[in-house]
C-alpha cells in the first residue's frame, strides 16, 4: 500500500503549478489569506467560507502556490490511504486497486493538484469512514466536523455513515449515530462561528450564481467527472458489476449497501439543486468505487484502474478558448454545441487540459490587470470582473485608487453608479454573465468592454 500511495503523490507533482488552479475560488483562497494576514481583519474567501483551510493558508500564504497545492496533494494521498484501509477493514480484497481507481478519476486528480477544498474535505471524510468501520463514533464525528470546516456540504456525509451503522432494532446503533452526529455538528459549528459572528444573516447567502444550462450540467456530471474514456468504461463496468451482483455468493453487507445508496441520493439531489461543478460529486465517488471493487472480478477492476489513468490524460472534450480554455492540438477537431466552441482532443485529456487552462487564465488575468492599471486616474471606474475577480486581485497588492472591481451587480446598482459619474467597464463575456446572473439584458446599456473580446 505504501508504494501505491507514493505513486499517487508523485503523479500529482508535475501538475502542482502554474498558479493555484483553474477555479476562481482557488485564487480567492490565496487572496483572502494574504488580505487577512496583512490587514488583521477576518474575512472569508466566499461565504460561508472554508475556515479550517483558510486558517492554515493564513499561516503559509507567503509560500504561495507551491505550498498550497502540495498540501492539497498530500491530503489527496491521505484520502486514498484512508479509503484503502477502510476497504481492507470491511473485507474488500482488492482495496489497493480500488484506491488507485479513486485517485485517478479525472475530477479527483485535477482537484488534487490545486488549492481548492474538495480533497481536504475528502481526506477527513475517508478518515471518518475508516473510523466508522472501527466503531470509533466520537472520533469519526470529529473528522466529519473537520471535513465540514473545509467544506460545509461535507456534513451531509453523516447520512451515508448513519445508514451504514443504524439498525432500528438495535438501540446501540442509533446511539452510535447520534454520538457521531453530535461530534460532527459541534466541531463544524465551532469553526464557522467567527464567520457567523462577522457576517450575521449574510452568512447564509452566497455570491450571485450564473444559471447553468442543462446540457452543461449533464456534461459536468458525466464526462466532467470521469472523462470520455472513463465514462465509457464506467458504463461497461456497471453492466458487468450488475451481472456479477446477481451471481456472486458474497453479498454486500446491508449497511454498506445502504451507505452507497444514501451517498448517491444526497449528492445527486444536491447537484440537481445547484448544478455548477463536476467536483460537487467528489464525496460520492468512493461509494461508486466500492460497488466496483465489491462486484467486479479482479481483472476487470485492474482494467478499470488503467482506464481511469488513460481517461485523465487522453481524449478530452474541452472549451476552445484562448483565455480560459484549451485550443486543440494537432490531434483534435472543433465543433460547436449549445452555443459553445468545443474541441475533441486525443492528446489533451482532462488533467492536461486543466493544466493548459491554468496557464491561459493566468496570462489573461495578468493582461487584464495591466489594462485596469492603465485606466484614467482622474475618473472613478468600476470594472465588472466576474469570475476573473480573484485571479486579478491575487496578482496585485492594490488596485489604482480610482478603480473598483465588482463581481456581478444588478441593474439598479449599475444605474446608480452610472448616474454618479463612474465609468463602467466589463471584461470579456462578463456582460453576458452579468445579465444571466440577474435574468436580464441591461449590462451593455451602462458599461462598455474594457478589452477586445
Amino acid at each position: 500500500m505504501g508504494m501505491a500511495l507514493l505513486l499517487i503523490f508523485l503523479s500529482r507533482l508535475p501538475f502542482l503549478l502554474p498558479g493555484f488552479g483553474a477555479e476562481e475560488d482557488a485564487w480567492g483562497l490565496y487572496y483572502i489569506a494574504r488580505k487577512v494576514a496583512t490587514t488583521g481583519i477576518y474575512e472569508v474567501s466566499r461565504l460561508p467560507g472554508h475556515p479550517l483551510q483558510e486558517y492554515i493558508y493564513l499561516l503559509i500564504w507567503p509560500l504561495g502556490a507551491p505550498a498550497f497545492n502540495t498540501l492539497t496533494a498530500l491530503f489527496s494521498t491521505a484520502a486514498a490511504g484512508f479509503f484503502m484501509i477502510a476497504l481492507k477493514q470491511i473485507g474488500v480484497p482488492r482495496y489497493i486497486v480500488a484506491g488507485i481507481v479513486l485517485s485517478f478519476v479525472p475530477v479527483v486528480y485535477i482537484n488534487s493538484c490545486n488549492a481548492m477544498d474538495y480533497m481536504w474535505a475528502m481526506a477527513f471524510l475517508m478518515g471518518a469512514f475508516y473510523l466508522v468501520t472501527r466503531k470509533k463514533w466520537w472520533a469519526a464525528g470529529l473528522l466529519v466536523g473537520l471535513a465540514t470546516a473545509c467544506r460545509i456540504t461535507s456534513l451531509a456525509m453523516l447520512l451515508p455513515f448513519a445508514a451504514m451503522i443504524v439498525n432500528f432494532s438495535d438501540r446501540s446503533s442509533i446511539r452510535a449515530a447520534m454520538k457521531m452526529s453530535v461530534a460532527a455538528t459541534a466541531t463544524g459549528a465551532l469553526f464557522y462561528l467567527p464567520a457567523l459572528v462577522a457576517h450575521g444573516p449574510a452568512f447564509f447567502g452566497y455570491t450571485a450564481q450564473v444559471p447553468v444550462s442543462w446540457p452543461k450540467a449533464f456534461f459536468n456530471a458525466t464526462i466532467g467527472v470521469w472523462g470520455v474514456i472513463g465514462l465509457v468504461d464506467l458504463v461497461v463496468a456497471a453492466i458487468v458489476a450488475m451481472r456479477m451482483a446477481r451471481t456472486t455468493d458474497a453479498a454486500m453487507p446491508a449497511g454498506l449497501r445502504r451507505a452507497c445508496v444514501a451517498a448517491f441520493a444526497v449528492f445527486i439531489l444536491a447537484y440537481l439543486a445547484l448544478p455548477q461543478k463536476a467536483a460537487f460529486f467528489i464525496p460520492a465517488l468512493p461509494f461508486a468505487v466500492i460497488l466496483m471493487a465489491w462486484y467486479l472480478p479482479g481483472q476487470f477492476l485492474t482494467v478499470f484502474s488503467f482506464s481511469m489513468i488513460f481517461s485523465s490524460f487522453f481524449l478530452g472534450i474541452n472549451l476552445n478558448d484562448e483565455r480560459r480554455g484549451t485550443p486543440g492540438s494537432a490531434w483534435s477537431f472543433d465543433f460547436r454545441l449549445a452555443g459553445k466552441d468545443l474541441v475533441i482532443d486525443a492528446l489533451q485529456g482532462p488533467v492536461i487540459a486543466d493544466n493548459i487552462r491554468r496557464q491561459n487564465k493566468m496570462a489573461f488575468s495578468a493582461n487584464a490587470l495591466d489594462r485596469i492599471e492603465s485606466l484614467e486616474s482622474d475618473t472613478p471606474s468600476v470594472v465588472i470582473a466576474g469570475f476573473w475577480s480573484s485571479d486579478i486581485l491575487a496578482k496585485t497588492y492594490a488596485l489604482p485608487r480610482n478603480v473598483r472591481l465588482v463581481y456581478y451587480v444588478p441593474e439598479d446598482t449599475l444605474a446608480t453608479l452610472h448616474h454618479s459619474g463612474s465609468k463602467l467597464y466589463y471584461l470579456p463575456e462578463q456582460n453576458d454573465y452579468n445579465d444571466r446572473a440577474f435574468e436580464g439584458a441591461f449590462t451593455d446599456r451602462y458599461a462598455e468592454p474594457l478589452m477586445e473580446p
